[in-house]
This record gives C-alpha cells, structure tokens and sequence, in this order.
C-alpha cells in the first residue's frame, strides 16, 4: 500500500476467478498478503464477498472487462 493515500479491498482470486479472500488496505500498510493467481484493487466496500465468482471478457473495443458473478 506504499504511496496509495485511501483505503481499497484487495480481492484475491484462482485462475479461475473465484474469489478467495477480501482484505482491506489502509494507506501505508506494509503486508498485505495473500496467496492467489490475481488480484484486483477496487474501492473500500466494494461488496464482493470470498466465494463470489469473476469472469473476465473482451468487450467489441477489444478491452478487457471483469465482471463479478454472484
């Protein structure tokens, strides 16, 4: 969380994007772990729960978008 000054849940998921783990970063917390394949930086209180499931598309502008599934 070095040089990050609000706080975000950090999701950590499988590789296939179920979610493992929600941790809350504070500004300067020095470990935040987690054992994962990815993880997304949303806002605080995003609301996405461990056992939620993502899944990761490619949108017609070739972008990728992540949607969580519940």
């Amino acid at each position: 969380m070095h040089n990050v000054p609000f706080p975000i849940d950090m999701i950590f998921m499988d590789d296939e994007f179920k979610v493992l783990d929600v941790k809350r970063g504070n500004p300067e917390d020095d470990d935040i772990r987690g054992i994962a394949s990815y993880v997304l930086e949303v806002n605080v209180d995003s609301g996405i729960k461990k056992g939620d499931a993502a899944d990761l598309d490619e949108d017609d502008t070739h972008k990728y978008v992540m949607k969580v599934l519940d």
